[in-house]
């Protein structure tokens, strides 16, 4: 009797233990459960505080992009026409020096917002087939008066094994080798530089060097040559001048395409700057995309209109919209100067709807259309165009919005082009060339 009471006891003592147990573990994990979802609140309220950061700072660039693009096209503009004036050499050099600002500062601008894309991660890159060789030579064109100014050859090896055509983002290529080789043309003073692409039986990564006998790079000095807002001395950036951002944005951007970047240099001897992209070959039967959209383009045209234009010019009936006044004016004395005769301009999108449906006869209609404008605005404007008019015109966007959703915005409401304020006649007349080839063929016939 004795020993089944102390089982008992022992059995109720097990029961009462595993309830415990069970209720103290079902406390824990209650506890537990309670810490983690405190945790995720947590988390989800920084990420979105970190996302707010990152969109407020966004369109804080993208504003301050459009508010200084939009002054500065008058300037650039204006100088343009004044720098075909019959002018002195005194007021030749005072022009040259404004223009030269005026790039500086836009250069300054762009590297800003592209730098804040790459750190948000909202840097897209295409992925379209495109000819190796001609991208490459291309960039050398645009930088080969530079060098001739200075008494600098500039030498391009190519590899015979590289591929034609590769699938990879050409823009991002030209704006990497067009830092690099313009670098080692402003730190050269004597001598010459070296451009050489080499593969492996058509085999990729796609190797890149670009070699000059400069000023060279202290070694104590390398580890800052990637950093942003750096320059290797004081007495470089006085000299030289430059943000620092230049060489922090190639390499960030051979990296997101998942390359790498390295460079050698000798102290007053020279640097060579190499990249690595791992660019694909494109299949078979690709075809080669060709850039109708002069955005980021580096393509070196002369300043005087092509033949193909000069044949049609007097056919065209251009519709300059904007809000601005002095933006009306601007462009449309340098669509004068390049030769066009019917320029008809108004102040918002409203007036240019209204316009264009009154409009008949045979003459081509263009429409340069501003975008950010009171009233109807012109993603609005070209929408009403493109739903009610039998025969729309070829209409181009000529805004200060110039970040790349602003460009992919403007083509998906049915523009044909996009120019990036400021602009100048030597833009006007690359918009006027894919003009002319979109409407009467390649050879303007």
């Amino acid at each position: 009797m004795h020993n089944e009471f102390l089982s008992y006891i022992v059995g109720q003592l097990e029961v009462a233990f595993e309830h415990a147990y069970v209720v103290a573990s079902e406390k824990l994990r209650c506890q537990e459960l309670e810490v983690q979802l405190q945790l995720n609140a947590t988390l989800d309220r920084e990420k979105q505080a970190a996302e707010s950061h990152s969109k407020m700072k966004s369109e804080f660039l993208a504003t301050m992009s459009h508010e200084i693009r939009t002054p500065m096209n008058a300037i650039v503009g204006m100088t343009s026409l004044l720098a075909d004036q019959a002018l002195s050499h005194e007021q030749k050099q005072i022009i040259s020096v404004i223009q030269k600002g005026s790039h500086d500062l836009l250069t300054i601008l762009n590297d800003i917002l592209d730098f804040s894309k790459i750190e948000s991660g909202n840097l897209k890159l295409e992925e379209e087939p495109f000819n190796l060789r001609s991208t490459i030579e291309g960039v050398l064109d645009f930088v080969s008066r530079t060098a001739e100014t200075k008494g600098i050859l500039l030498n391009l090896f190519l590899d015979p094994n590289l591929p034609h055509l590769v699938v990879g983002d050409a823009t991002r290529l030209r704006q990497i080798l067009n830092n690099l080789i313009s670098n080692a043309i402003k730190f050269t003073d004597t001598g010459d530089i070296v451009v050489i692409v080499s593969a492996s039986n058509q085999a990729l990564p796609i190797y890149f060097n670009v070699i000059d006998t400069g000023v060279g790079i202290p070694s104590d000095s390398m580890g800052k040559l990637f950093k942003k807002f750096s320059q290797v001395s004081t007495g470089i950036s006085r000299r030289y001048g430059g943000t620092g951002l230049g060489l922090a944005i190639c390499c960030r951007l051979v990296e997101v395409q998942g390359g790498a970047m390295w460079v050698r240099s000798v102290h007053h001897k020279g640097s060579s700057f190499a990249f690595m992209l791992n660019l694909k070959c494109a299949p078979e039967g690709a075809v080669e995309k060709v850039d109708t959209v002069g955005y980021g383009s580096t393509k070196s045209f002369n300043s005087d209109v092509p033949s193909s234009v000069v044949r049609w010019i007097l056919s065209f009936r251009v519709l300059v919209v904007d809000d601005n006044a002095v933006n009306r004016m601007v462009v449309a004395k340098l669509l004068e100067r390049v030769g066009v005769t019917s320029i008809h301009a108004v102040s918002d999108g409203k007036e240019a709807v209204e316009w264009i449906q009154k409009q008949r006869g045979p003459r081509h209609t263009l429409v340069l259309m501003d975008v950010a404008m009171p009233g109807m605005d012109g993603l609005t404007a070209t929408r009403e165009i493109q739903a009610t008019v039998k025969k729309p015109p070829w209409i181009v966007a000529l805004t200060a919005s110039a970040m790349e959703d602003d460009r992919l915005t403007c083509l998906q409401s049915g523009m044909n082009d996009f120019v990036a304020k400021p602009v100048t006649k030597h833009s006007l007349v690359q918009m006027l060339e894919r003009y002319v080839v979109a409407t009467f063929g390649e050879k303007g016939e």
